[in-house]
C-alpha cells in the first residue's frame, strides 16, 4: 500500500474502506507480536514486501510505566520531542485554552529510548525506496508508537519529505488531554492515528478514571500483561495476581466514570481521545472520529462486560 500524502484519509469511511482492503492491520498485529516476545523496551523494523516501499516500525508492549498513582494521573506539557518542534504551525493558543498535555509516565518511558527509536529511524527514512511508514503497538507499546508517529510527522514536515505516517494501536490508553487532541486536528494529523479498541479491553478505558485506591491493582495487572505478551506459551501455569474481588472492583471503578465522562456528568477532563477509533467485537467493526462519539462508544460496549473478560482480553 503506498500512500501519497501526510492525511490521506478524509473521512471515517475512506479509513475504513482501506483498512477492510489492505493486510495492513494483520501485518501491524502481527509483527506487535513479534515485538512483545523478541524485543522489550525496544522496536522491530520490517518491510511490507513487493513494491510499494511500506515499513512496519512496531514498540514492544512489554514494557512498565513505572510509579505511583500520582504519576498515573499526572500530565506534562509538551512542545517538542527530541528537540523537534510539535504544532509549530499553531502554537497561538488563546488564553483560556488549556496546554498541550500527555501523560507523565508514559512520557518518561518513551523518552528513555527516543534516541534509539531515532537512530534507528533516519535509514529507513534516507532510504529512497521508503514511501511509507506504519508505526504500531499494543497496550502501553501503542502509547510510545503514538509519541513515536509525533515525531515522525513533525520530523518528516520539517524536511518537507514525501513519505507518509501512519499509526496503528491496539488496546492502547489514553494519551493525553483535550488540547492535545485540538492540536493534532489543527495540524490534520488527525487521520495519521488508527486507535484498535475491542469490546471489552479495560486499557483503553482505565485512564477515564483516577487509578487512586486502585493503583496496587493495577499495577498487577500491568505486571501480568507484559508477562503474558512476552511469554504467551506460560499463560495456562500463570496465577493471576489480582482477585476476582479486586478485579470486580476496578472493573465497576473504571464503568462508573466512563459513564461519567459519556454523560458529562462533572467528570475532571483529563485525558482525551485523538486520531480514528475502529471498534471491534464479534458482532462487526465500527469506525468512530469524533471524540465525545469514542467516549460513548467506549462506554456502552464496556457495560456489556464483566470483569473477568474486560481483563481476560488482553491475554
Amino acid at each position: 500500500m503506498v500512500i501519497d500524502e501526510a492525511s490521506f484519509f478524509e473521512t471515517s469511511e475512506d479509513l475504513a474502506t482501506c483498512l477492510a482492503t489492505s493486510p495492513i492491520i494483520s501485518e501491524s498485529w502481527r509483527l506487535c507480536s513479534v515485538a512483545n516476545v523478541t524485543a522489550a523496551r525496544s522496536f522491530v523494523a520490517e518491510s511490507g514486501g513487493g513494491d510499494g516501499g511500506v515499513v512496519y516500525v512496531a514498540s514492544s508492549g512489554v514494557q512498565m510505566a513505572e510509579g505511583t498513582e500520582s504519576s498515573w494521573r499526572r500530565l506534562v506539557a509538551l512542545e517538542s520531542i527530541g528537540g523537534e518542534s510539535l504544532f509549530s504551525m499553531h502554537r497561538k493558543r488563546e488564553e483560556e485554552e488549556e496546554v498541550v498535555m500527555v501523560h507523565a509516565a508514559i512520557f518518561d518511558l518513551f523518552s528513555s529510548f527516543f534516541v534509539s527509536f531515532r537512530n534507528q529511524m533516519l535509514p529507513i527514512m534516507r532510504n529512497s525506496k521508503t514511501k511509507s511508514i506504519v508505526i504500531t503497538g499494543h497496550s502501553i507499546g501503542g502509547a510510545i508508537a503514538s509519541l513515536c508517529s509525533l515525531w515522525l510527522l513533525a520530523y518528516l514536515q520539517h524536511i518537507s519529505s514525501s513519505i507518509s505516517v501512519l499509526c496503528i494501536t491496539f488496546g492502547s490508553p489514553m494519551l493525553g488531554n483535550q488540547s492535545f487532541s485540538n492540536a493534532i486536528l489543527k495540524e490534520r494529523w488527525g487521520a495519521n492515528f488508527i486507535h484498535m479498541v475491542t469490546k471489552h479491553d479495560i486499557m483503553p478505558r482505565i485512564l477515564f478514571a483516577p487509578t487512586m485506591p486502585h493503583i496496587a491493582q493495577l499495577n498487577s495487572l500491568l505486571q501480568f500483561w507484559q508477562f503474558s505478551m512476552a511469554n504467551p506459551s506460560s499463560l495456562g501455569n500463570l496465577a493471576m495476581q489480582v482477585t476476582d474481588g479486586d478485579k470486580a472492583e476496578l472493573f465497576s471503578f473504571v464503568t462508573t466514570y466512563l459513564h461519567h465522562a459519556a454523560t458529562q456528568e462533572g467528570v475532571e477532563g483529563f485525558f482525551r481521545p485523538f486520531g480514528s477509533f475502529l471498534f471491534v467485537s464479534d458482532e462487526g467493526a465500527v469506525c468512530v472520529e469524533s471524540s465525545a462519539a469514542v467516549i460513548k462508544m467506549m462506554h456502552l460496549m464496556f457495560v456489556t462486560s464483566s470483569p473477568d473478560s474486560s481483563i481476560k482480553i488482553l491475554k
